[in-house]
């Protein structure tokens, strides 16, 4: 591989990872698909850092999480759901201009088509 392309890929995962932690605190960024990207990077560019990602206490869990299941549990669903609902209805309700509203209201939209179509795992007593 090239020194370009390797250069590419790390700079992508990290970009990446820096939107996966910001997606921790803001309900409409999703964390879990930016960090499958970071670890789909860096385990093509760099063994250090695809390493560290999923050695990373914060972090490694919600890839390993994904890679073992392939799906969320149900309470990170239901929590995702409720926040992204939370957060646009008082954006929307705050905004005083209508094309706003139907922006931010189209944005929701989106968000929640997308959480509602990622498979809920079934609960088990191990869990």
């Amino acid at each position: 591989m090239s020194v370009w392309i390797r250069s590419l890929l790390i700079l992508i995962g990290w970009i990446a990872v820096i939107l996966g932690v910001i997606g921790l605190f803001l309900p409409v960024l999703p964390t879990t698909p930016f960090l499958i990207l970071a670890a789909s990077c860096f385990a093509k560019s760099s063994d250090r850092f695809y390493s560290w990602l999923l050695s990373s206490p914060l972090l490694g869990p919600i890839i390993k999480d994904w890679r073992t299941h392939r799906s969320l549990d149900p309470r990170v669903k239901r929590w995702a759901i409720c926040v992204v609902i939370f957060t646009f209805g008082v954006s929307i309700y705050v905004v005083p201009l209508a094309p706003i509203k139907i922006g931010l209201a189209v944005i929701m939209t989106i968000c929640l088509s997308f959480i509602w179509r990622l498979k809920a795992r079934k609960r088990t007593q191990v869990e």
